[in-house]
């Protein structure tokens, strides 16, 4: 075992909390002592540092805790058997969720031959039929190469960031096969010419020239933008009305291409609202093509 969850007297405070935690950490000792056994079926009386450190980690994710600050003392349950049973059962329902949506995920591919995104959807459907969420939880076996137009947040591990990164694929996906393909890869071969082999994100190329088309009162599903009346709209407005503009930009594209889910749009509006800092730079520039591809 490691010692890596020691508290100082500093940050266990008076001694009736240094006591609690004493306990508590005795308490987690115990059970990482009988989960290690578990892990090793007798065969030895010892695991690699490596080894017992993640299997501590695991452990706890799986009880819904964190190794990080004081507070895991005083949120540590009981019953801490009971308690990873139940973090199994969780884990083995959100597996297959996973299965469910990596299947729903690789259907949804549009008609955008995309090498980096194929192969990252089939290892991840791999990845379910190897994943140990009853040892090492927080590491799914995956090459997860393609981008993501908005990224999953590194603080989700394990199970939970494969399944929130196949629901915003799904997103993705959904939006881009509401599209000509044709038109699309027009785009986006203005943006790359080499997209189909490169691990580079198809929606947001794709989203920005809807978005574009929106704010200068064209067919969105052309993805045109009229750049000379879009930089007159933006060049004089503060950041607060630019923002309010992209909104407005992204709830008309949104009824347009008839959008109704309440996810799928508010990931629009959040792809609308990241292009800010970047056309504040093209309007210094004078030139938002960058921003905004046409082809």
């Amino acid at each position: 075992m490691t010692n890596k969850l020691t508290v100082s007297h500093t940050e266990m405070g008076h001694s009736g909390a240094k006591q609690d935690t004493l306990t508590a950490q005795m308490r987690l000792w115990k059970f990482m002592s009988g989960h290690t056994a578990r892990y090793v079926s007798g065969e030895s009386s010892s695991v690699p540092q490596e080894t017992a450190d993640e299997l501590l980690a695991s452990a706890l994710f799986t009880m819904g805790l964190t190794p990080e600050g004081p507070e895991l003392w005083t949120h540590l349950p009981e019953n801490l058997d009971e308690a990873y049973r139940t973090g199994v059962r969780r884990l083995e329902r959100k597996t297959a969720l996973g299965c469910t949506l990596c299947a729903a995920a690789l259907k949804s591919v549009p008609a955008l031959p995309c090498h980096s995104l194929t192969d990252t959807l089939k290892s991840i459907d791999r990845g379910f039929g190897s994943y140990d969420f009853r040892w090492f939880a927080r590491e799914f076996p995956a090459d997860i190469d393609y981008q993501l137009c908005l990224s999953v947040p590194e603080t989700l591990l394990g199970v939970d960031y494969v399944n929130e990164y196949l629901r915003r694929i799904l997103l993705e996906n959904d939006f881009l096969r509401r599209m000509d393909a044709t038109t699309s890869a027009k785009l986006l071969s203005r943006v790359s010419p080499n997209w189909r082999a490169l691990v580079c994100n198809l929606y947001e190329p794709v989203a920005s020239g809807v978005l574009g088309a929106a704010m200068t009162k064209r067919d969105v599903r052309k993805m045109q933008t009229d750049l000379p009346v879009l930089q007159a709209l933006l060049e004089t407005l503060p950041r607060s009305q630019m923002e309010e503009e992209l909104r407005l930009a992204a709830e008309q594209a949104a009824d347009a291409l008839n959008i109704a889910h309440p996810a799928a749009r508010q990931y629009l509006a959040r792809t609308a609202l990241a292009l800010v800092p970047r056309i504040s730079a093209a309007l210094d520039a004078g030139n938002l093509d960058g921003v905004f591809p046409q082809f």
